[in-house]
C-alpha cells in the first residue's frame, strides 16, 4: 500500500541519504526542496542516449536538497521521475505498463502511451527554434543554442505521456467524477499544499491552482524538446480546455484562453461601425505609461488604430463598455475614469489587470 507520508527509502532504499526522507505528499506538491536535473551538466551530457530507470536515478540524483522540506514551493521534474520508481516498486510492474494497464485501456484512451525510448510521439515530429531564427522549425537535436536531444528515458514518469485531445477529454471527465482516483484523493489534487509556516502555494497534488480572469482554475503545462501542451479546467464552469502543439517554443496558452473567453464571454464584445463611432471618440488621445512611453489611439476612416511613439500603427477592434483589442485576441483594453483623470487598463486573460496608462487631457 502506498500512503502519501511514506518516505522515498521505503521504495527506492539506495537514494541519496539527502533524499531519504522525503514523503511523496512534498514530492506531489513541489515542496520537498528537490533541485531539478534538465539543466544539470553532467546530466545533459549522457541524456540522449537511453538509460534504464535506475540508471537515469543513480545519475540525476547527485545534487543537494535546494531548501529543507515544507519551507518553499519550487517545481522539480527529479520529484516525478522518482515517483516513476515509487510507482514500479509499489506495483511490482514497469511505469508504462501501469499506466496502460490502469488507466488508458479501462478509459479507453486508445492513442495514449508512454515513450520509454527515443524521442518519437508516433506520427508526430517536434520541432524547435532559434533566437536569431524564430520562423524556421528544427529538429531539437540540431539544435546549436543547446544540447535539446533528450531520450524520453530520462523524462519518463516526468512527462514523456503522448495522447490526443480526445483522450484528454477521457482523461478530464474520468478524473473528475471519481472513476480515476477516490474524491478524498481529488481533493488532496484541488487543495493547496501548505508549506511549513502554513502560508499556502498555488499547488496541489500534480495541479496548478490560481484564477485565470477571476475564475477558479485547475491547470498543467508541460514542455519536452519538440512538444509543449497546456490543459486546463473550470471547475465552476465544468469547462475543459486542452492544446497540444509540436513547437517547444510556442506556448499554446494564449491561444487556447482566447478560445475559453469566447466560449465563457470573458471579454467585451466587438461592435459595429456605428457603435464604433461612439467607442472612438472616447478613446481618442494621446496616454502615458508609467515608464514615460506615449500611446496614441487616432480613428481614421473609419477604423481605430494605436501607436507607441517610434513604433508602427497597429489597427485595434473596438469593443463594448469603452474598451478594444488588437485583432486574433481577446486580450483587451479598457477605458476608464479614476480620480477624475481618464485612463486605459489593459486587461489579459491569464495575468488580469495590468498598470494604467493615464490619458494626457489637453
Amino acid at each position: 500500500m502506498l500512503d502519501a507520508y511514506d518516505t522515498l527509502a521505503k521504495f527506492i532504499p539506495d537514494i541519496n541519504p539527502e533524499f531519504r526522507y522525503l514523503t511523496i505528499d512534498r514530492i506531489l506538491s513541489h515542496t520537498s526542496g528537490l533541485p531539478d536535473y534538465l539543466g544539470d551538466p553532467s546530466v545533459s551530457k549522457i541524456y540522449d542516449k537511453y538509460a534504464s530507470i535506475d540508471q537515469v536515478i543513480q545519475s540525476i540524483s547527485k545534487q543537494p536538497l535546494n531548501s529543507e522540506p515544507g519551507k518553499k514551493y519550487s517545481y522539480s521534474n527529479l520529484g516525478y521521475v522518482f515517483l516513476g520508481k515509487v510507482i514500479e516498486t509499489a506495483s511490482g510492474t514497469p511505469y508504462d505498463q501501469f499506466m496502460s494497464n490502469t488507466f488508458f485501456k479501462p478509459l479507453k484512451m486508445d492513442n495514449t502511451f508512454v515513450i520509454t525510448k527515443g524521442t518519437s510521439a508516433g506520427e508526430i515530429n517536434g520541432y524547435t527554434t532559434s533566437r536569431n531564427e524564430p520562423k524556421k522549425y528544427i529538429n531539437p537535436e540540431d539544435s546549436t543554442e543547446r544540447r535539446w536531444n533528450v531520450d524520453r528515458s530520462w523524462i519518463y514518469s516526468a512527462g514523456a505521456i503522448a495522447s490526443t485531445l480526445a483522450d484528454m477529454h477521457l482523461w478530464q471527465n474520468a478524473l473528475k467524477s471519481g472513476h480515476v482516483i477516490s474524491k478524498e484523493s481529488y481533493k488532496l489534487m484541488t487543495s493547496k499544499a501548505l508549506l511549513n509556516n502554513n502560508a499556502h502555494v498555488n499547488y496541489g497534488y500534480g495541479l496548478d491552482i490560481y484564477k485565470i480572469s477571476g475564475l477558479d482554475s485547475f491547470s498543467h503545462q508541460g514542455q519536452v524538446p519538440g512538444f509543449f501542451a497546456w490543459h486546463v479546467y473550470f471547475p465552476n464552469e465544468d469547462l475543459t480546455a486542452t492544446a497540444l502543439t509540436n513547437i517547444d517554443t510556442k506556448h499554446p496558452g494564449p491561444a487556447l484562453l482566447d478560445m475559453v473567453a469566447l466560449q465563457l464571454n470573458l471579454s467585451p464584445k466587438p461592435v459595429n461601425s456605428q457603435k464604433a463611432k461612439a467607442i472612438a471618440a472616447s478613446l481618442v488621445g494621446s496616454y502615458r505609461s508609467s515608464d514615460s512611453k506615449i500611446l496614441k489611439i487616432s480613428f481614421e476612416k473609419g477604423t481605430l488604430y494605436s501607436q507607441y511613439e517610434g513604433e508602427n500603427k497597429i489597427k485595434i477592434i473596438p469593443r463594448e463598455n469603452n474598451s478594444y483589442s488588437y485583432e486574433c485576441t481577446e486580450n483587451y483594453f479598457q477605458l476608464r475614469e479614476n480620480n477624475g483623470k481618464h485612463e486605459i487598463v489593459p486587461v489579459y486573460l491569464y495575468q488580469g489587470e495590468q498598470e494604467a496608462l493615464v490619458k494626457l487631457e489637453l
